[in-house]
């Protein structure tokens, strides 16, 4: 990889000397050398670019407040609930944080107003099997176009009509999902506006008794946040549950 992107550099250097041959009438050699050489020198880490030259500007942060872990609870794990939601059944998300505005980090990563359902469409509850539902963000990217890939996985125990029902009906949809964590604190949401999921359900049959047997269910999306956390109300069939104060 590294390589193909220095004779790729090289035939764009090519291209600027013919450039600067045709227009100052000069050897090209005078502009494709030290081209040539400052890109196959950066590639190859000789010469290092500042990290943060592409970075973006979070000029207003001026406090970092983390919680206080003596006595804190954090229990591993999610609750047995899964707010499922389609793209096709959502017309407005929620907002992103103002980057520019911001001015405590913990507000970088919390979700502004709430979710507006088509009419007649709704969220869905899913319940799911105890101690299944995991969270995970892996990083992505090169230097200076890093990014997160947040992944979100449950089970649904049985293969039955309503679980082999439910993954056909999820199977190469678009959306999102929100976890809640135990203590009520908090909801991770996963998949918004332009950056959705993809569900990829499938199902797996042990062959013992006591094997499990049923759906997994995974879902993720490229995010420029490890996890975005929505504080909003979640509109389900017949009631709202209402949004953390």
């Amino acid at each position: 990889m590294k390589t193909a992107r220095i004779f790729y550099f090289i035939i764009f250097a090519s291209i600027i000397g013919m450039f600067f041959g045709s227009y100052t009438g000069l050897n090209p050699m005078w502009a494709f050398t030290p081209v040539a050489t400052f890109g196959a020198l950066i590639e190859l880490k000789i010469i290092q670019l500042p990290h943060n030259i592409l970075a973006t500007n979070f000029a207003g942060i001026t406090s970092v407040t983390m919680v206080d872990l003596d006595g804190r609870e954090s229990m591993g794990g999610y609750t047995n609930d899964a707010f499922l939601y389609l793209d096709s059944d959502v017309s407005a998300y929620p907002d992103y944080p103002n980057k520019e505005t911001v001015t405590d980090v913990k507000d970088l990563v919390r979700l502004t107003g709430g979710f507006t359902m088509k009419n007649g469409k709704y969220m869905y509850r899913v319940k799911v099997k105890p101690q299944t539902t995991n969270f995970d963000a892996a990083g992505q990217g090169e230097p200076s176009g890093k990014s997160f890939k947040p992944k979100v996985q449950f089970f649904i125990p049985g293969i039955d009509p309503s679980s082999a029902g439910l993954a056909r009906y999820l199977n190469n949809k678009m959306g999102g999902l929100i976890i809640p964590d135990p203590d009520g604190t908090h909801r991770i949401c996963i998949g918004l506006k332009d950056l959705l999921c993809e569900f990829k359900p499938s199902a797996k049959s042990g062959s013992k008794a006591a094997d499990a047997k049923g759906f997994t269910f995974d879902a993720e999306c490229d995010s420029f946040a490890p996890a975005w956390f929505y504080e909003g109300p979640i509109p389900l069939s017949g009631s709202t549950l209402s949004g953390i104060s």
